[in-house]
């Protein structure tokens, strides 16, 4: 009898684990992916709100458009030198106003092994035009992570980034002549080259970088190139007096 008792027990025990056993897990609850923030993050111009009217658009001799061009002189345009390499240039404009171009000048180290490596250049304007210039950037530091503001062109309309989207990252020691910028709350910053990127160093504007290219993964763009003023602030500063502007310190961004 006990042992019948026993073996009728073991039986149910048995019975009891293989039945949970097979009973379906309790499914967990989904992780629901948090819905993305949408945060436009730049902001297009026209004529009457234009808060950085220095930055012009360049043009060929049919209309198509190049890139930007940065006003650092009353009659001269700063660029990326891809910009104008090998390109029949004609006008810059800014806002509705044409200007015609007198001439232009590349870095004389621009390319190497086919590679834009001084990826910068210069235009001369017919005549100067009535917008004050950007400074330039001088001795003053650019602490990482600064918040920068990046200007250009895409899709023929000017636009450009709100606070706090892209930030100062720093030079590389690949690319000594150029500095990087990241962005922070936007993937991808549609600016075609020649644009410009400053920054406001002990409370004044000046211009920091033109945009030159950009790097980018399965994401999105992950990384921003522009070339660095300060590395060429000399050889600009030499090719201006070369061209008589010495002494003139007004038709130049501040000295």
């Amino acid at each position: 009898m006990v042992l019948r008792r026993t073996a009728y027990f073991l039986a149910t025990l048995l019975c009891l684990v293989s039945c949970t056993s097979t009973l379906p897990l309790p499914t967990p609850p989904q992780q629901q992916n948090p819905i993305p923030e949408v945060f436009d993050p730049f902001v297009a111009t026209n004529n009457e709100n234009d808060p950085y009217p220095f930055v012009g658009s360049i043009h060929r001799e049919n209309g198509s458009l190049v890139g930007g061009g940065v006003l650092i002189a009353p009659d001269v345009v700063l660029t990326a030198g891809h910009c104008i390499d090998n390109k029949k240039i004609d006008s810059v404009y800014f806002g509705e106003m044409c200007v015609p171009v007198s001439s232009t000048l590349l870095h004389p180290e621009y390319e190497m092994y086919g590679r834009p490596v001084n990826d910068i250049g210069i235009i001369f304007l017919e005549y100067p035009v009535d917008i004050n210039p950007i400074s330039l950037h001088n001795n003053r530091v650019l602490w990482r992570f600064s918040d920068i503001t990046v200007i250009g062109y895409s899709f023929g309309y000017k636009k450009y980034s709100k606070p706090s989207v892209f930030q100062y990252y720093g030079t590389i020691l690949e690319d000594i002549n150029e500095i990087k910028f990241l962005p922070r709350r936007a993937t991808i910053w549609f600016g075609d080259s020649g644009g410009a990127v400053i920054a406001t160093l002990e409370g004044e504007e000046r211009l920091v970088g033109i945009i030159t290219s950009f790097l980018t993964d399965e994401f999105g763009i992950v990384e921003c190139s522009a070339t660095r003023i300060k590395f060429y602030r000399g050889w600009i500063e030499e090719v201006l007096n070369e061209q008589g502007l010495d002494g003139r310190g007004s038709r130049m961004g501040e000295q």
